[in-house]
């Protein structure tokens, strides 16, 4: 589960970087085309997989209330609720790189919107040598998703304050390594803190928390940046961040350590 989630969250920095280098240099189509071709590893992939060396275990009947009995589950657990409630802060309204950056660029330091594939190549390497930290030394207990929300927040307060695209990119280096110690550290705690039986219930409300929060967040940063200027919605990110770990900070001592871990 946690090489799983490193996997994803580096390749959630990196595919971004490499689409904006491809749109750049062979243009939108070429970009596609690249894209559309990728998959056919995938099939291979599948393709030379042996059933007969698979782990199957017997699935178990679908009982009415399980969404119910996962949310239960989350609220009852305060290292998961706490885990929760940081996600949803952060992913809405800080973990908007895709578009944050882009306008940073443009709106905020006036450069060429080209400019926005190299400053995300930056922010992606960081994220790669952060997931190797990562996974070298297991950084996925609360102590970690506390650390990497506020070293988030630090950063993006950082590179909201350069005066140029050249101190831009050591700052999103930074940011980049921020972020993928703390979405890797709480999306893999599940694993760590949860039950086993609970595991595919957590995934599936993480995975809505996540994808909802940046439903939101996405629209919500363009129309601040397009209101109040490129670095309002990293500054806002950034404050944020530092808020939801000092929230982690206290919430972790007043419920998750006097709360012994539900197993």
């Amino acid at each position: 589960m946690v090489l799983y989630s490193l996997i994803v969250n580096t390749a959630r920095m990196i595919g971004p970087a490499l689409a904006g280098a491809l749109i750049v240099t062979l243009g939108y189509g070429w970009g596609f085309s690249i894209d559309a071709a990728t998959y056919l590893a995938v099939l291979l992939c599948i393709f030379m997989m042996r059933p007969a060396e698979l782990h199957r275990v017997p699935p178990r009947p679908r009982e009415k209330g399980e969404i119910r009995d996962g949310l239960r589950y989350v609220l009852a657990t305060p290292v998961l609720w706490v885990t929760f409630v940081m996600l949803i802060a952060i992913g809405m309204l800080s973990y908007n790189f895709n578009v944050t950056l882009q306008l940073f660029v443009s709106l905020a330091l006036h450069d060429d919107p080209t400019y926005y594939s190299f400053l995300l190549a930056t922010f992606a390497f960081g994220a790669v040598v952060s997931a190797l930290v990562v996974a070298n030394k297991a950084l996925v207990r609360m102590r970690h998703i506390i650390i990497g929300a506020g070293s988030l927040g630090v950063t993006m307060l950082l590179l909201a304050s350069v005066p140029a695209f050249g101190y831009a990119i050591p700052a999103a280096f930074l940011v980049g390594a921020a972020s993928i110690l703390y979405l890797t550290a709480s999306t893999a705690i599940i694993q760590i803190e949860g039950k086993k039986e609970m595991h595919g219930r957590i995934i599936a409300l993480q995975t809505v928390v996540i994808g909802g929060a940046g439903l939101i967040g996405g629209p919500f940063s363009g129309w601040l940046a397009d209101a109040a200027g490129g670095r309002v919605p990293i500054i806002l990110g950034g404050v944020v961040c530092l808020a939801a770990a000092t929230f982690g900070y206290y919430a972790n001592r007043r419920y998750v350590h006097r709360t012994p871990p539900s197993r």
